[in-house]
């Protein structure tokens, strides 16, 4: 297992992480939208209107993990190289 040099040049101990909870977040946005218009019209003279309107939801979903080994035991990382 490889190791991290120190500053003076010795390798030092290996560094090892517990890997704690992962939170993992989904959002999802639907958006309804309706319009209508019209136009009416006289020689030159016109007239224009126009409706619109729109919804919008949005969703989410919260996930929390605890990672563990195949054994139920903690997640270790380090800077090992298997």
């Amino acid at each position: 297992m490889p190791r991290i040099p120190t500053a003076g040049g010795r390798r030092g101990p290996t560094v090892r992480f517990r890997v704690g909870d992962v939170t993992v977040e989904f959002a999802m946005q639907l958006t309804r939208t309706g319009s209508g218009g019209g136009t009416l019209r006289f020689g030159v003279v016109g007239v224009d209107g126009k409706r619109e309107r729109a919804e919008s939801t949005t969703h989410r979903i919260q996930l929390t993990l605890h990672p563990r080994s195949a054994s139920g035991g903690d997640v270790e990382i380090g800077d090992s190289d298997d």
